[in-house]
């Protein structure tokens, strides 16, 4: 409902929240869209709001709210120098830069009222009670607590809230209508936000601009012409480095803030680039590019070596770095580790994966080693080149020597743990304890005679992702970026001023849920992040069931005889467990069982909800995923998930929990209660520790309370040493081998409980 004329808008309602409801659509379906709304607004005497896309466009163009407008310069090479020799046409090109004013991103950025509970406005260091330093967020670590005690010393800077400033950056390519078009987009966020803010992509990371691509150009150009492009875009910031500004902070105060440039999240060749250093050298460390591992007489990587090597030795040229122009701001020590290109991509795919294909061909002949891949691609469902690490583990343990499975063990660990949301002092210890096992156990690639050719939440991951959103997506990308984050400035200040609280969607999904029409759950949604509050875990049924079944039809079809009297086993253990936390009496005159309604509702999958902060989740750190039962899956084959399952609260890791293969999920009725359920097939531990090559846990084949049931699990079955006949179907994989590991490595949040 439109406010009256002159009416001052709603005041902010920090506990507003808004509906999740979002969706892309087109320029035609949009005027069709309109054409409906039109309608039915006559049947009412209502006017339409919009005519057309043109007119919602137009309406979304002027919105002043988060709205930072795309500006445009034009770089060319120095005319000086074009008097002095030859010119080549690179020489004479105009470059054009599009960016946006990176201090209105930042300001919107700290201005969103969605970040009022993730946002630090101090550096802090946070130690448990063991003493380990715990680094969580950026603000944790020690760079910015650093900077923050050097800002204080200034009197003019004194009480101002630090704001470290996050870029990131991927070069691409991506597939137009008529060819390939390269970009190079440039991101932008700050440090004082939550890690869980940044991965959810509420406007936590924004497209700040796109630098030029010289098509052919002197190398010494192009290097100039990056660092030139980005000192023009960031000096806007340059004043507020020294000078205070007055920024609206999410909890609707204004703070002094002092900007700082903070990492820059890049992938090796971009380092290099920004470091002004030659290809294969360390943008870190002074180690020689033939042996970066060598540690003595090896120093850290400061601007004053890099100013020595571009201006008196020459290996680069006499390149200016855009660091220069800006205070505290030192390239080498703002570089961030690339953990998705240069550990994930780079040591496992470019690597690993390449030094297991040589050994293969070594070992077995090039004909015999395409089988053994065939045989790999096969259970993998992939191509060899298109293993991840997280499911390919158990499948080549018989080919390979047993030092290799140790090696690219000890790499998962330290893939693992480095990505975790907490990393702590222990932490530390156990990533060098992996990196030493990883160099001792990679000399058997060398013996076999094969040649060898960033914190979670700053991680190039986090550009990569955002690239579907600001480049790969949508076509028209500057003015289509800018619309996107207008809409989205606007939806959360309209639900922090409770704007949002009873709209026409909100009516319609009540309307359905009430008469159970056009609503069904869209049982293809296999999950991902959710917007919710942060708890351990939960795990609710499918909305709808499949069938409705008599008790004994379901007995015959789990193939359970005795399914009736574990259902009176159960619910007289949970009245009991009931009785005891309510602190009433229990009724012993009567040894009669509970008495259970005949009717079973059975359901084809259920949805796990869990924290889960070091994979990708929201801003509460919450993801979902669904787990499936059903005889025939898109008309496949069964489907039978494997789940985790906690069975013993007072232990740790696999040791509380068990792993059980879902036959059917299903609810029934007892005394007026419905209780959710889950009829399962057990799998037991084999021996008290996990499997000392792999670092998984080996499990075999052996009616369990719903609610107890973690998440899914995977498992990856322990195959003999004959290549598995082609003919059996992958859906019967867990109905055909005598064991199977956990997979710890399937997701972050695996690795942490199946330990």
């Amino acid at each position: 409902m439109p406010l009256p004329p002159g009416c001052p808008p709603n005041p902010n309602k920090n506990n507003a929240q808004p509906d999740d409801c979002k969706g892309q659509m087109s320029a035609g379906n949009i005027d069709q869209l309109m054409k409906i709304w039109e309608m039915h607004g006559d049947e009412h005497g209502e006017e339409s709001t919009f005519l057309n896309h043109n007119n919602l466009y137009k309406t979304i163009d002027t919105t002043t709210i988060g709205d930072v407008p795309w500006q445009s310069f034009i770089t060319t090479y120095d005319d000086e120098i074009l008097q002095m020799g030859e010119v080549h046409s690179w020489m004479t090109a105009k470059h054009t830069v599009w960016f946006r004013n990176p201090c209105l991103l930042v300001h919107n950025i700290l201005s969103n009222p969605d970040f009022k509970d993730t946002i630090d406005t101090s550096p802090y260091q946070e130690h448990d009670t063991n003493g380990n330093h715990r680094y969580h967020d950026f603000m944790s670590g020690n760079w910015a607590w650093r900077h923050a005690n050097i800002i204080t010393k200034d009197v003019t800077t004194y009480r101002s809230i630090f704001v470290p400033i996050i870029l990131g950056s991927d070069k691409m390519t991506v597939s137009v209508a008529t060819g390939h078009t390269e970009y190079w987009p440039v991101y932008l966020s700050n440090g004082n936000i939550h890690n869980n803010a940044r991965w959810a992509h509420k406007n936590g990371l924004v497209l700040l601009g796109f630098l030029a691509i010289p098509k052919m150009s002197y190398r010494k150009f192009h290097r100039q012409l990056l660092h030139t492009s980005l000192a023009k875009i960031l000096d806007p910031l340059k004043t507020g480095m020294t000078t205070p500004e007055v920024a609206l902070c999410p909890d609707g105060h204004y703070q002094k803030v002092i900007y700082g440039l903070g990492p820059c999240i890049a992938d090796y060749p971009e380092q290099a680039l920004l470091a002004c250093i030659v290809q294969g050298w360390c943008p870190k460390c002074t180690a020689p590019q033939n042996n970066l591992n060598q540690m003595e007489g090896i120093t850290l990587r400061c601007q004053e070596h890099t100013e020595l090597l571009v201006h008196g030795w020459g290996v680069v040229g006499d390149i200016v770095p855009f660091m220069n122009n800006f205070p505290r701001a030192d390239i080498n020590e703002l570089i961030s580790p690339d953990l998705l290109h240069q550990v994930i991509k780079g040591t496992f795919k470019d690597h690993l994966v390449t030094w297991v294909e040589k050994y293969l061909v070594l070992a077995h002949g090039r004909t015999q080693a395409n089988e053994i891949l065939d045989d790999i691609d096969r259970w993998l469902g992939r191509g060899f080149k298109q293993w991840t690490g997280d499911n390919s583990k158990g499948t080549y343990e018989r080919y390979v020597p047993v030092e290799m499975l140790h090696t690219i063990h000890a790499f998962l660990e330290f893939c693992y743990i480095v990505h975790r949301d907490v990393i702590d002092t222990q932490s530390l210890s156990a990533l060098e304890e992996a990196l030493s096992r990883f160099y001792r156990y990679r000399i058997i690639f060398e013996k076999c005679g094969v040649s060898f050719g960033a914190p979670n939440g700053l991680c190039s991951s986090i550009t990569e992702s955002k690239h579907i959103k600001a480049v790969k997506q949508p076509c028209q990308m500057l003015l289509t970026n800018q619309r996107v984050d207008n809409i989205a400035a606007c939806r959360a200040d309209f639900a922090s001023r409770g704007m949002l609280a009873d709209t026409l969607i909100s009516d319609v999904e009540e309307e359905g849920k009430n008469t159970g029409t056009k609503l069904k759950e869209k049982e293809d949604n296999d999950g991902g992040d959710v917007i919710r509050p942060s708890i351990l875990a939960e795990v609710a049924l499918a909305k709808l069931p499949t069938a409705i079944v008599m008790v004994d039809e379901l007995a015959h079809s789990l193939n359970e005889p005795n399914f009736v009297n574990k259902l009176h086993l159960f619910t007289a253990d949970q009245i009991h467990a009931d009785s005891y936390f309510n602190m009433s009496p229990m009724d012993d005159s009567d040894d009669q069982p509970p008495e259970i309604d005949n009717l079973i509702m059975l359901y084809p999958s259920a949805v796990a909800t869990y924290f889960a902060p070091s994979d990708l989740s929201d801003i509460g750190g919450m993801r979902s995923e669904r787990i499936r039962t059903t005889p025939n899956w898109r008309k496949e084959g069964p489907h039978y998930d494997t789940v985790f399952v906690n069975t013993n609260l007072d232990e740790d890791g696999m040791h509380s929990l068990d792993i059980a293969r879902i036959k059917q999920f299903f609810s029934f009725k007892c005394q007026g209660r419905l209780y959710p359920c889950a009829a399962v097939q057990w799998y037991s531990r084999c021996g008290n520790e996990p499997d000392e090559d792999t670092g998984m846990w080996i499990v075999e084949p052996d009616v369990y309370e719903e609610d107890a049931i973690v998440h899914s699990a995977h498992l990856i079955a322990v195959y003999g040493n004959n290549p598995l006949p082609k003919d059996i179907p992958l859906c019967y994989t867990l109905d055909l081998f005598h064991s199977y590991y956990v997979n710890k490595y399937i997701d972050h949040h695996a690795f942490e409980i199946a330990f």
